[in-house]
């Protein structure tokens, strides 16, 4: 191993107990971050996953963690940072400033809203009237001159810097982040954030991406580079709703990341939460019904899928995804299902504003996810009382916790199972009960693309009783 010492203990995790709830609080967090939690978001215990994997990133464990969308990886993630002890630079063994203790690398500037939106929810405004030094957010198109961002970072680093891959690996080139002291590096949705090749990818596509590394491995790169000069190594902690064999092989082979991480495995290989139920409507020239499902022989019954693009074979189309008889299917859904507060994703490159018109014509409470996100974030809602429909494209709401969404409804297929993932994972948060509704065409090989991906994905499909086959 090519680092001499670790910056943070690491304990056997075989050792570990599983953490109760008492009147100290849960899983080693703070007593005024849990009257927190169950004041303003209602929480009085952890998820099993936050449970199992608190007590290990507090311990300074490299931990690997799995587990359904919706489980509170993040946030579990998010609180077990903020209970961190405070780093700071040390010379000639003294204390100097405090520095970055942890870093948390997200898919969208929309996870480190959500998360900057926690953190303030969580800490109490009269003893902390200013977050800047517990946490700074970091991505593109931020309502900050860049020059007073580097100048926050460099005199007032905080204990919890939070960015994009993208953002972060500007700041790294540019040579205005100074990670040297880091104590904890975390990847929140790294299957997100590294793109490896996918299981069966092409000679001509690895060498593409061995010449175009994502931001994500490139800050990666930097923080382990910086790290085994100084001869200490950061605590490594991995997130994902998949973490497959490519991902846990990139970090540790050649123990370059890692060596003996702790896994914790909640979903055993099931890819959907049971609490959410899963419809598909199939729509025709003239009528519309539930997706036919038959099985499909040549699966087996514990196969883990890899991230793999399921390609139309035959994709002549009649009419768009997008079409009248699609969108009035979505409004006869919602309304028999008397949704109170929905979100609908519709393809990549989709004119949100025009769909957004043409849904209201419907009679849709329809509106723009993205200009709502903000409030969202902060716990309130832009459409009090109110029956809503946010619409977005999938890449807005990738890791986003959309407090109350009850219903997810999908126009056209995904284009690779693991989208389908994350699109039905925006409902049945924490577990509470939620529904996924997709609106097919009944053209070229869609029906029979959309029912192995509800196989693969141990789905509990359940026909839509309002339509009549």
């Amino acid at each position: 191993f090519k680092y001499s010492a670790f910056r943070t203990a690491i304990v056997d995790h075989r050792k570990t107990t599983a953490c109760k709830t008492d009147s100290t609080g849960f899983c080693g967090i703070r007593l005024p971050i849990c009257q927190a939690l169950e004041k303003n978001f209602r929480i009085e215990k952890p998820t099993l996953c936050q449970q199992e994997s608190i007590p290990l990133i507090l311990k300074g464990s490299d931990v690997f963690i799995r587990d359904v969308t919706g489980a509170g990886k993040t946030f579990g993630l998010t609180l077990a940072l903020l209970n961190k002890r405070r780093a700071h630079r040390i010379h000639k063994g003294k204390k100097e400033q405090p520095c970055i203790t942890s870093l948390l690398m997200v898919p969208s500037r929309e996870v480190a809203i959500q998360i900057e939106g926690w953190v303030r929810r969580l800490l109490p405004k009269e003893a902390f009237p200013s977050l800047v030094d517990v946490v700074q957010t970091v991505y593109r198109g931020q309502d900050i001159n860049n020059n007073e961002l580097l100048k926050s970072l460099s005199e007032r680093p905080p204990h919890l810097l939070v960015g994009t891959a993208t953002r972060l690996h500007e700041l790294i080139k540019s040579k205005d982040l100074d990670l040297r002291d880091l104590h904890t590096l975390s990847l929140d949705d790294a299957d997100h954030l590294l793109q490896l090749p996918k299981k069966h990818a092409t000679f001509r596509e690895i060498y593409a991406r061995s010449k175009h590394v994502p931001p994500g491995e490139e800050v990666l790169h930097h923080v382990f580079d910086v790290a085994g000069s100084l001869q200490y190594k950061p605590q490594l902690i991995v997130l994902s709703a998949t973490l497959n064999h490519s991902i846990r092989y990139f970090f540790m082979k050649d123990n370059e990341y890692t060596v003996n991480p702790v896994f914790v495995d909640i979903s055993k290989g099931h890819k959907s939460p049971d609490n959410i139920v899963h419809h598909c409507l199939i729509v025709g020239d003239q009528d519309i019904r539930n997706i036919r499902m038959q099985k499909t022989s040549w699966m087996t019954e514990n196969e883990e899928p890899e991230d793999e693009t399921l390609h139309d074979a035959d994709d002549e189309v009649g009419f768009d995804d997008d079409d009248d008889r699609m969108l009035d299917s979505v409004a006869g859904a919602f309304e028999a299902e008397q949704v109170e507060k929905g979100i609908l994703f519709a393809g990549d490159g989709t004119n949100i504003p025009n769909l957004i018109s043409r849904l209201r014509s419907f009679g849709l409470p329809a509106m723009d996810f993205v200009s709502s996100f903000r409030s969202l974030a902060g716990g309130l809602s832009p459409t009090p009382n109110r029956r809503v429909l946010y619409v977005t494209t999938q890449s807005f709401t990738r890791g986003v916790d959309i407090p109350s969404v009850s219903h997810v409804f999908i126009l056209g297929g995904p284009p690779a199972i693991w989208n389908y993932l994350h699109m039905a994972g925006r409902t049945g948060r924490m577990g509470r009960p939620g529904k996924v509704i997709i609106v097919l065409r009944n053209h070229g090989g869609k029906e029979a693309r959309m029912r192995t991906i509800l196989h693969l994905m141990n789905a509990n499909w359940q026909p839509f009783e309002h339509v009549q086959d």
